[in-house]
């Protein structure tokens, strides 16, 4: 029973006989307790901290430079590739010497595939064992296009023909005369036969141009000291006489 119900059943009681009225005890009730609404808790919600993301280094591209086309190179000694013991013996016999210019075919394995004669000698036995010789012992890098592929070139070959130091017959009288065109910078821009007699003539089976050597030299220089062009004419001769040494 609660406290006000307390109070209602004596206050009755006193009403029919009982304790009088004005001696009945004052029973206060205690003070209801309101509980006050607290504050609202302040929470700071902070965002969840997230670490930065890892960076990620990227190697840097390589650079591959694009490769040039490249002309075949010949592996080893090429010059050595026809020597005086390929001399054809008819040839041989009849004294033919000169130079052969051929242009080769080489194809993307290396070998020579074609050979083709851009300056004749003037003696086909002489043209067709340069031929002969180089297409059997040739070997090369082969070309390369662009994208460093092997693919088929040319190669341009020069040979010269000379006779052994030791001739099996004397040396007979001979002229001959060489020009040489040499410019200002010193190299040769054209070289020709300009006279050839006797037996100095097998070298040259025809009067006219010639490969020149490539090589540079001094170049000729004026009055003041400036270089000019010059040509220059090559005399070689060969005398026999009776006289004793």
């Amino acid at each position: 029973m609660g406290i006000l119900g307390l109070v209602l059943v004596m206050a009755a009681g006193a009403a029919q006989g009982g304790v009088p009225a004005g001696n009945l005890p004052v029973v206060t009730a205690p003070p209801v307790q309101v509980a006050s609404p607290q504050a609202p808790l302040n929470i700071l919600m902070h965002p969840s901290v997230m670490p930065p993301p890892a960076r990620v280094y990227a190697p840097p591209p390589v650079f591959v430079p694009a490769a040039n086309p490249h002309i075949p190179r010949p592996m080893g000694y090429a010059d050595g590739w026809v020597t005086t013991a390929d001399y054809p013996k008819e040839a041989l016999k009849a004294e033919q010497t000169g130079f052969v210019v051929v242009s080769l075919t080489v194809a993307p394995t290396g070998r020579v595939s074609g050979c083709a004669v851009t300056l004749s000698s003037g003696f086909p036995l002489l043209d067709a064992a340069t031929c002969r010789l180089l297409a059997a012992r040739g070997l090369f890098t082969p070309a390369t296009d662009e994208a460093g592929n092997p693919t088929t070139g040319t190669w341009a070959q020069r040979v010269k023909w000379a006779l052994p130091n030791v001739l099996p017959y004397p040396p007979r009288a001979s002229w001959l005369d060489l020009k040489i065109t040499v410019e200002a910078d010193g190299t040769q821009s054209h070289c020709e036969v300009s006279r050839s007699e006797g037996q100095l003539s097998t070298q040259f089976a025809h009067l006219g141009p010639f490969p020149c050597s490539g090589q540079k030299t001094r170049p000729y220089t004026d009055a003041a000291g400036r270089p000019v062009r010059r040509v220059v004419t090559v005399t070689q001769a060969v005398t026999v006489t009776d006289e004793a040494p």
